[in-house]
């Protein structure tokens, strides 16, 4: 997820996290310890790139 063509940043991926377990808390009731998987349409679902501007400048 750090590398490649989709890759996040470090930052990034704290804001995802928090957004997908912000609403599997909405939408579950979770009781024990739980693995959560973060996938690539999460990231695609809860990343926000602001317009206007490009991701990562092209070397």
């Amino acid at each position: 997820m750090f590398t490649g063509a989709d890759k996040i940043t470090f930052q990034e991926s704290a804001k995802i996290c928090y957004e997908k377990l912000r609403v599997l808390l909405e939408r579950e009731k979770i009781e024990t310890p739980v693995r959560i998987r973060l996938t690539g349409d999460d990231i695609a679902q809860f990343r926000h790139v602001p317009r206007g501007r490009q991701r990562f400048p092209k070397a």
